[in-house]
């Protein structure tokens, strides 16, 4: 819910990006026993982690 209060253009994006990044997040449970796997979401999920971020600062000044 904190997301709408971003501007559209930004609350899309980073909607988008959030639905990812609890995706990645998820993937790491579901594969708990597929080392590759868990790795490769915990990849995915810093990787998405950080983009956020960065859009929300900009979107913040």
């Amino acid at each position: 819910m904190r997301l709408d209060i971003l501007e559209p253009d930004a609350r899309t994006e980073v909607k988008a990006q959030f639905k990812q990044y609890l995706d990645a997040r998820m993937a790491i449970y579901a594969n708990v026993s597929d080392d590759d796997k868990v790795a490769a979401s915990l990849a995915k999920a810093a990787e998405l982690q950080k983009a956020i971020w960065t859009r929300l600062i900009a979107a913040a000044k």
